[in-house]
């Protein structure tokens, strides 16, 4: 499960610093934004 949970971040992160460098941001705090809205699951 912790190897699942793991993937699922790494794979996450990568997408949010993807769509950080199509959009052009290079300043660290958006990218956590972008980072936190695409990981963190909707209850």
């Amino acid at each position: 499960m912790r190897n699942t949970h793991y993937a699922y971040n790494l794979l996450c992160y990568s997408e949010g610093y993807l769509k950080m460098q199509m959009t052009g941001l290079i300043s660290v705090k958006p990218y956590f934004q972008v980072a936190l809205l695409s990981c963190v699951p909707s209850k």
